[in-house]
């Protein structure tokens, strides 16, 4: 694939002004679990292909995908796709019917960071996460008055993207602007066996076209709100079914959020609409499938330091769901409300931190068992910062819509699944001063027990599978990896 892109900016003469601190307000808690961060040189790199591309390039994460314009999932330490959930500035996109989210959807161009928190002990909105999740991060660049990006890619099988942003700011109010479109037939040759002619897939051609809307504003020295909104439209046709079946899907996420920060407490609110719509249908069989979801969140949190050893953290988040389909009997609704709370303690000279949280959800007046958790690192060598950490937790996953209601194989007497998830490990960052050198290296030991795995089984004398409570799984390994990276002048590198 061939691109070519063109980028203007425009900086006004430098103007000493104070410094500001400013904290990633959608950073989950992380003490004692393992992070991997995607360098933002294969960001760039990667700009014009979809998430699961960078993931399988940038991470440990395994993707399980059925190519370009189908559906694609991430495993995280052996967990199933629907363990994995995905966030977007904090709110959680997962697909409500399904479960999980469709990572060939969603294109890296449309984000500013990316980083996996891998493990169920995150518990700060992430219930159900027990492989991992995925953050996706937008954030406003105050000290640009005006950019404009413009990328044109090209490849084989009539493939093509256009990707434009343009922003605007003065240092107090900022406007982002994305818009993207990409087009393949995606009609390559191939053989059925060594020997055989050649053959062309036809008939799997697809489209995806997108618009993202950001509005950053800053209120005072100690307030700030933002809004966004992201729309967008995927066509697919499905292979060898002569054009008959066909899979659109069309979306719309917005948020709004105003936060408060001051040397002791902050606090930060947020409101966000989801709108998602997929339609399937195969015309040899007669099939279609109209499903519509919506979902409506609520989420505030707050952080109190009491000194420089104590910090009190909570939280309320309030979801309201349901979903019209003709494949359940009659419309479905969900309402879930989680409480959080915690303290992080910062001992020995501030090189031991420990947080711990416990966490209660209710889903559709159903008080689930409470949910701890207990993070711990320890500082080991200041000069390499070497870190010994550890987590241990409890975590649940609720059944998915289509897991209850789909008709026919729904089942409304499963239970959640649950489970306990520990950790132990390891990390150094070392920092050489020829060519901005960075090294980093992490290890971590896992072992997880879950109970009540759901699992989608075939029926006896039957056509159709429904699900069920089957299977208790233990998951357990080690993982390692490393980042070298450095600059030679203009020339940024990284391993």
């Amino acid at each position: 694939m061939l691109s070519t892109a063109c980028f203007s900016q425009s900086l006004s003469d430098t103007i000493k002004i104070k410094e500001v601190t400013i904290t990633e307000k959608y950073a989950p808690d992380n003490i004692g679990i393992k992070v991997t961060e995607i360098d933002s040189s294969i960001i760039q790199n990667y700009n014009s292909t979809s998430l699961a591309k960078i993931l399988e390039t940038g991470s440990p994460a395994f993707i399980k995908s059925y190519g370009p314009g189908r559906i694609a999932t991430s495993s995280f330490r052996g967990a199933g796709s629907s363990h994995t959930q995905v966030l977007w500035n904090g709110i959680n996109i997962n697909s409500t019917m399904l479960g999980q989210a469709d990572l060939n959807a969603l294109p890296v161009f449309l984000f500013d960071n990316i980083s996996l928190y891998q493990g169920g002990g995150a518990l700060s909105n992430n219930s159900g996460a027990f492989g991992g999740s995925i953050h996706i991060i937008n954030k406003p660049d105050w000290n640009r008055k005006y950019s404009i990006n413009f990328t044109q890619t090209g490849g084989s099988f009539d493939s093509y993207g256009s990707y434009f942003s343009a922003g605007i700011g003065n240092g107090s109010i900022q406007s982002n602007t994305r818009f993207f479109f990409n087009y393949s037939a995606n009609n390559y040759p191939y053989k059925l066996y060594e020997g055989s002619n050649d053959l062309q897939n036809i008939n799997s051609s697809f489209s995806n076209v997108g618009l993202m809307q950001e509005l950053y504003v800053k209120l005072n020295k100690n307030q700030t709100a933002s809004f966004a909104l992201w729309g967008q439209k995927n066509n697919c046709s499905l292979p060898g079914s002569n054009g008959n079946e066909t899979q659109n899907t069309e979306f719309l996420k917005s948020s709004s959020d105003w936060s408060f920060v001051h040397e002791k407490l902050s606090i930060s609110t947020r409101f966000a609409f989801l709108w998602n719509s997929l339609n399937y249908e195969n015309k040899t069989a007669s099939i279609f499938s109209d499903n519509k979801e919506n979902t409506f969140n609520l989420h505030t949190e707050g952080k109190y330091k009491f000194s420089k050893k104590i910090t009190v953290l909570s939280s309320l988040d309030a979801t309201h769901s349901n979903v019209n389909t003709n494949n359940y009997i009659d419309l479905k609704t969900r309402n879930s409300l989680a409480i959080m709370a915690g303290v992080k303690t910062v001992l020995l000279k501030e090189k031991l931190t420990i947080l711990s949280l416990l966490k209660q959800e209710i889903t559709d007046m159903k008080y689930f068992p409470f949910v701890p958790s207990l993070g711990i690192e320890y500082l080991l060598q200041e000069k390499y910062d070497i870190k010994i950490k550890g987590n241990f937790c409890r975590n649940f996953k609720i059944p998915g819509m289509n897991d209850l209601y789909w008709n026919p194989g729904g089942n409304t007497e499963l239970k959640p699944e649950s489970g306990y998830f520990s950790e132990a490990g390891a990390e150094s960052g070392i920092k050489f001063n020829s060519n901005n050198q960075n090294l980093k290296v992490q290890l971590a030991v896992f072992y997880s027990e879950i109970k009540d795995n759901i699992v989608w089984i075939p029926q006896e004398n039957s056509s159709y599978w429904t699900a069920k409570n089957l299977k208790d799984v233990t998951t357990k390994g080690i993982e390692m990896s490393f980042k070298y990276s450095g600059e030679i002048q203009k020339l940024k590198w990284t391993v």
